[in-house]
């Protein structure tokens, strides 16, 4: 299989090679990104796609697409996102800068990080917008989601932070038949046949040993928007294809950086998945003594 592949420059002066194999993608970086440590593989494994892009504006001048306060590497950070001829120019001052460019697929550092900055910290700022972005440009697109796999398919859970997306699945995945796939990020691809989960994306906030590097993506059966209130019953309902549109848009991540054609097929990757696969509403109570209940009920809703 020729896979996508994604340019990183963080050493111009570099001649090393390390490579990651993330969402069915190569990361060939020039210096060494230790957050993808568990994704490390040698580049002559995999072939790879020409160094070309699909995205294009006709005539694209500078634009201010994002500029305000944005949760990043542990906090609000200030973060701006504009338009240039060569593509997305992401500024995260005072730490770094990175163009994530449009006409091949590359993202480059643009001056050095500021030296009070933890290399985990630079890490989780370049792996979050910039390469969110790219992704993007290569019909990847995220959801704030936690997910699970239940049987031979992944199920996304979506909701407010805060909402218990992330400890549901975490719960879920205790029971059999379920697995967690996803804490906090959910990637997501589709060619001619279906929408997929890519549950080979780094998550943060598990240990190495939880990722799931080299793992192939699996049919996504449903999304489910949940809504945990205390003393709740349990039900599931399905969404109808406006409200699920909206519920996809709002939790997509970087949406608010996408120029123009990004947001265009943005929406209609989301609209399409919302045909193919069906967006439920699920409402339960808090406690942990309900998942097997749960579980019951998103098994027999995907089989």
């Amino acid at each position: 299989m020729t896979l996508d592949s994604i340019q990183i420059r963080l050493n111009p002066q570099s001649n090393a090679r390390f490579s990651y194999k993330i969402c069915n993608c190569i990361i060939n970086a020039d210096k060494k990104i230790s957050a993808l440590s568990a994704f490390k593989v040698k580049q002559a494994q995999y072939p790879q796609k020409g160094n070309s892009c699909e995205h294009a504006e006709d005539n694209p001048v500078p634009r201010l697409l994002f500029k305000g306060s944005s949760w990043l590497a542990g906090q609000n950070r200030e973060l701006s996102c504009t338009q240039t001829t060569e593509g997305f120019l992401i500024e995260v001052p005072p730490v770094t800068s990175f163009l994530v460019e449009t006409h091949q697929p590359r993202i480059s550092q643009l001056h050095d990080s500021d030296n009070q900055v933890s290399n985990a910290i630079f890490e989780e700022i370049l792996l979050g917008p910039p390469l969110m972005l790219s992704l993007a440009v290569h019909q990847r697109f995220a959801l704030h989601a936690s997910a699970v796999r239940i049987n031979d398919k992944s199920v996304l859970f979506v909701g407010e932070s805060g909402s218990g997306k992330s400890t549901l699945a975490r719960w879920l995945g205790e029971i059999s038949p379920c697995e967690r796939l996803a804490d906090d990020i959910a990637v997501i691809e589709h060619d001619e046949k279906q929408f997929r989960l890519c549950p080979d994306f780094l998550q943060m906030k598990l240990a190495g040993h939880q990722q799931h590097a080299n793992s192939p993506a699996i049919e996504l059966a449903a999304v489910v928007v949940i809504n945990r209130k205390q003393d709740s019953e349990i039900k599931l309902n399905r969404l109808n294809a406006l409200t699920s549109i909206q519920a996809l848009v709002n939790h997509s991540v970087a949406a608010q950086l996408f120029d123009k054609p990004l947001a265009k097929r943005h929406l209609a990757f989301m609209s399409e998945l919302t045909r193919d696969v069906p967006v439920y509403k699920l409402a339960y109570p808090d406690g942990q003594t309900f998942t097997h209940t749960i579980t019951e009920i998103l098994t027999n809703q995907i089989n």
